[in-house]
């Protein structure tokens, strides 16, 4: 048994926030463009287009335009990371052993970012959908449902202020491994069996402000439900067959076989519903799975059809989910495997020196066929689409995708056979 206690160090860029700090965005062949006098620029840095030599004396105003201010919290903490792992190995006979490990990490006091411009509270909740918040007052959203974050701000002279602060969650992630082996002469068969889960990751990419809240309810449901959410890289099962051969006059071989779930989904909305401005990058407003027995009359006959001819993986997500919001790489793609091959010939003289010509093929079902060794995957995950917005009822239309959790068998082009050769000198 082994375990140890790491940190990880501050990555983040904590830019100036500066009431003059600006840009103004113009193309070629616009008046406000300036002409590129590169020898003028290298002269002197005051000859370079700025605020003061050429956006003020053109009578450009600036005042209004919204700063976006990034902030410390003054209780900023630095991530800790628990690690422990069990091993236990036991030879069965002197050609075969088995094996398990169970491995275990527990991160603490994640770096995240959260929006503090955001009003503290929605202005009004959408009762068909559990009562998701909407931070724009129903008025003001627009008919094709948009909420605009412009009017969800607690202060119009900022865009957003994010504050970089820690999770008050922790994420966990855990493998469990089953091992065996059997030698035969210098050959080998080995099998192993991983299961693992880790949930509760925090998306934070050294302060990409696109990379933060993925929101349910509220802009807040964030930090309680992310604590039970897959992260993106979240492994499920993987199982792995080997086999070595025995040499036969310098001659050996190997085959892989790799089986494997790790690839989630789970299903977003068309746009930006509750007004927390995610709306201009992947939007990240999480769809709420309708039960078709209580869901809105316009949409109840297509998420029955959605529910009888979707596929086993997406009725699944459908099924854990219904009635509630959909998690966050809820859903589990297909198992997905690959089959490799390599060849060994060694050549020994002179006792002590070698000389060993390999040949590896990976994916070698795709270089049978073209069209094998591919993959099935859920391609399409979106439930449904917002489509209008009454002010006075407070109610969205929906149009759902009949498509949704449809099966989509794709040859990755990453994936394609390759063809490696190798040449090895020992002495």
């Amino acid at each position: 048994m082994t375990s140890e206690f790491t940190s990880q160090a501050l990555s983040f860029a904590l830019i100036n926030n500066a009431g003059n700090y600006k840009s103004v965005s113009v193309r070629k062949g616009d008046v406000n463009m300036p002409a590129a006098d590169w020898v003028s620029f290298y002269k002197s840095f005051s000859n370079v287009p700025g605020y003061e030599n050429w956006i003020k004396p053109r009578g450009m105003n600036l005042d209004n335009i919204p700063n976006a201010v990034h902030l410390l919290d003054k209780k900023l903490e630095t991530p800790t990371t628990f690690k422990m792992n069990l091993d236990y190995t036991k030879f069965l006979t002197n050609k075969i052993y088995v094996s398990a490990g169970l491995y275990f990490n527990r991160t603490t006091k994640g770096y995240m970012l959260e929006n503090k411009n955001l009003a503290d509270n929605p202005r009004f909740y959408v009762a068909e959908e559990n009562n998701r918040g909407v931070y724009v007052a129903p008025n003001l959203v627009a008919s094709n449902g948009l909420a605009d974050y412009k009017y969800a701000r607690k202060s119009t002279r900022f865009n957003e202020v994010l504050m970089f602060t820690n999770a008050s969650w922790a994420q966990t992630s855990w493998f469990a491994v089953l091992e065996g082996a059997y030698k035969l002469k210098d050959g080998e068969f080995r099998a192993s069996y991983t299961y693992g889960h880790s949930r509760g990751g925090v998306r934070y990419n050294s302060g990409n402000p696109q990379d933060r809240f993925i929101t349910t309810y509220t802009y807040n449901s964030y930090k309680t439900d992310a604590a039970s959410w897959n992260d993106d890289d979240d492994m499920r099962n993987k199982f792995v067959l080997s086999a070595l051969s025995p040499s036969w006059k310098g001659f050996s071989a190997t085959a892989t076989l790799i089986l494997g779930q790790w690839n989630t989904f789970y299903s977003n909305l068309n746009r930006d519903q509750n007004g927390d401005n995610t709306s201009y990058s992947v939007n990240e407003d999480l769809s709420f799975i309708f039960d078709p027995a209580t869901a809105p009359a316009a949409i109840k006959a297509d998420l029955d059809y959605v529910w009888a001819n979707t596929s086993a993986n997406y009725r699944a997500f459908l099924d854990k989910y219904k009635g509630t919001f959909g998690g966050l790489n809820g859903g589990m793609q297909p198992w997905r495997s690959q089959f490799d091959i390599s060849l060994l010939k060694d050549v020994k003289f002179k006792q002590t020196r070698n000389l060993s010509f390999r040949v590896d093929l990976f994916n070698v079902l795709n270089l049978i066929n073209y069209k094998w060794g591919g993959y099935k995957y859920v391609s399409n995950t979106r439930l449904y689409q917002i489509t209008g917005f009454n002010a006075t009822t407070q109610k969205y239309t929906y149009v759902i995708d009949r498509d949704a959790g449809n099966m989509r068998y794709i040859v990755d082009a990453s994936k394609l056979y390759r063809i490696q050769l190798g040449l090895k000198y020992s002495f």
